[in-house]
């Protein structure tokens, strides 16, 4: 499985009341002005006026951070576009750091003081490659340990994963927590 390059790390808000969302814009365009995180920075894009969609979007060479509100619910989600060449766990691992980190700056940021904090204890892992992850039994055997290891690693060595998606139309889907 250490082929699967494209791939998803979402956290979910716990807490998000009172947070503007407009405000998003500016702070990713700060980061960008202040390489507040790692990789080649490009642009900022606002998608807000798509339901459920994907918010405000941070693009970068490597990947695209973004304010998504898939559901209905507020989750950071990075999406991971040409990752270094290693393994799919340190790629995981990777991203996952990442995440947390933009979830410990946006949770520091004056318009969301207060205001913004994420659930750290658990993280959603979607496949975002279908021919090299189909969405059946044998992918999910096969992606569940690097998955799993590379979340335990930093969110707990407790960390269990589970598949959450099981129609074959739709992308793998694994929660860890």
């Amino acid at each position: 499985m250490d082929d699967l390059k494209q791939f998803d790390i979402r956290i979910f808000a716990k807490t998000s009341q009172g947070v503007n969302t407009d405000d998003f814009m500016g702070v990713l365009q700060r980061w960008i002005q202040k390489h507040a995180v790692p990789g080649a920075l490009i642009d900022v894009a606002d998608y807000g006026h798509i339901q459920n969609g994907h918010g405000t979007i941070l693009i970068a060479h490597e990947y695209n951070l973004s304010i998504d509100h898939a559901g209905g619910k507020m989750a950071l989600l990075v999406r991971v576009k040409r990752p270094a060449e290693t393994t799919l766990a340190t790629r995981v691992e990777s991203a996952v750091r990442l995440a947390l980190k933009a979830c410990d700056l946006l949770e520091q940021e004056p318009e969301f003081a207060g205001k913004l904090t994420f659930d750290r204890s658990s993280l959603v892992f979607t496949a975002n490659d279908r021919l090299r992850a189909p969405n059946d039994d044998a992918t999910y055997a096969a992606l569940k340990p690097a998955v799993e290891s590379s979340a335990a690693g930093v969110i707990g060595s407790g960390a269990k994963a589970k598949r959450v998606q099981v129609d074959p139309r739709e992308r793998l889907t694994i929660q860890v927590g």
